[in-house]
């Protein structure tokens, strides 16, 4: 096993499987997929819009749950566990941002940045929170209604979110794709610093802009890496 930090594994899956039924018709949408992400690790997963990408960071993050196929994470499995110790996993490991940024419109920056809090055991570290917006330029658009921000300024706040409990892995469900190409870049200048403070990255995007600016590329087609 490798001793340096930054070439071990943190997420591993081997075979998963994942199958969603539309009617009578049952869509197999991942395929066996075997995957490894090292920390400190940005990673784009690439496709074409209903390849899978999705299903699979949502089953990366605990969101759901494979068919079959088997998962690690920190070198524990995964795969099994219950729903309580899921729910835990995804407080205290993740952090989610998502393309529609999925903020209460009329709460204030703050009160969206804080609502991870209220799920999780931590104490409320204001000091933390405090770094965080003045990272993220947001400071002076704490007490602002989230109805009142551009489109910038919403994924900065979901990102600032993201991070109040100090996740070791972000999950990123196309960061960039509500947001005009020069925003976009200043949210993957964003994520990029945020990689290099020692958090892992996992992107998915149909942007190779964006993709080629990660560490690695994984592409996937019909369910497959």
């Amino acid at each position: 096993m490798d001793v340096n930090n930054e070439k071990k594994a943190i997420i591993e899956l081997q075979g998963i499987c994942k199958s969603f039924s539309v009617g009578k018709r049952t869509a197999k949408v991942l395929k066996g997929i075997d995957l490894s992400i090292n920390n400190g690790e940005m990673t784009a997963i690439m496709g074409a819009s209903g390849c899978g990408k999705s299903t699979l960071l949502n089953i990366i993050g605990c969101l759901d749950v494979a068919e079959s196929g088997e998962y690690w994470l920190k070198g524990k499995k995964v795969t099994g566990k219950s729903q309580k110790e899921m729910a835990r996993i995804r407080n205290e490991i993740f952090g989610y941002v998502i393309q529609d940024f999925a903020l209460i419109r009329d709460d204030t920056v703050l009160e969206n940045i804080r609502i991870p809090l209220d799920y999780s055991k931590k104490k409320i570290d204001k000091l933390r929170i405090d770094q965080l917006l003045k990272s993220l330029g947001l400071k002076k658009l704490q007490k602002m209604r989230v109805s009142l921000l551009s489109g910038g300024e919403q994924q900065r706040t979901a990102i600032a979110r993201a991070l109040v409990n100090d996740p070791e892995i972000l999950l990123a469900d196309e960061p960039t794709g509500a947001l005009d190409s020069k925003t976009g870049q200043e949210v993957m200048n964003i994520l990029r610093e945020i990689c290099n403070k020692g958090k892992t990255i996992v992107i998915v995007t149909h942007d190779e802009k964006i993709a080629r600016q990660c560490d690695r590329i994984l592409c996937m087609k019909d369910g497959n890496i």
